[in-house]
């Protein structure tokens, strides 16, 4: 019965052992999914920046390509300003390279995050399976340990009830018994307990 009882305790610190790295594994999902939701956000609005500069560098650029030949025709243009115009398309040009190549990294990293958060939700599945699969285990050594103790006490009583049921005969045989036979029932007595 002590080892039955022991090994109840060992499954109920192995349950709480778990359900404690299950409350982690969830904040600790939660957190990833928050900083995940912020980069999305920070990526979202990133994104749109881009487009929106992109659309005004295109338009900017396609506006300076239309001075540039306008300005071509018109002889009234000096060359200091026309090569501003051109310096200002190739400035446009690196811009736009610049926030293609921030746009992908913030898309690497939202990829990253959303693969840990991934595994993450993955590890506290299999936790909470294993919880589950070990609070079944202790069920049902709870369940043996009911049974046994059960048994015991049904053991008990029945010795107890013949114990009981041997000095109730010894005590009936007794009086009948002439006194020289007082040491046989004694001995009878012995024997059966």
């Amino acid at each position: 019965m002590a080892t039955a009882t022991s090994s109840s305790g060992e499954g109920g610190d192995e349950e709480k052992a778990l359900e404690d790295e299950l409350i982690e594994l969830r904040q600790a999902k939660e957190e990833i999914v928050e900083r995940a939701s912020e980069e999305l956000a920070t990526v979202a609005q990133r994104e749109d920046e881009c487009r929106n500069k992109l659309h005004r560098l295109r338009t900017q650029k396609k506006q300076q390509q239309e001075g540039e030949s306008s300005t071509v025709v018109k002889s009234d243009v000096q060359a200091p300003e026309l090569s501003e115009i051109v310096v200002s398309g190739n400035a446009t040009e690196c811009e736009i390279d610049r926030v293609q190549s921030e746009n992908v990294e913030l898309k690497q990293a939202l990829d990253e995050a959303a693969k840990q958060s991934k595994a993450q939700s993955e590890k506290t599945a299999e936790l909470e399976k294993d919880l589950n699969e070990t609070r079944q285990s202790l069920s049902a050594v709870r369940e043996q340990l009911t049974v046994a103790e059960q048994v015991t006490a049904a053991t008990q009583q029945r010795a107890l009830q013949e114990s009981d049921n041997s000095e109730q005969l010894q005590l009936e045989l007794a009086p009948h018994q002439p006194a020289e036979c007082a040491g046989l029932a004694v001995s009878f007595k012995s024997v059966n307990l």
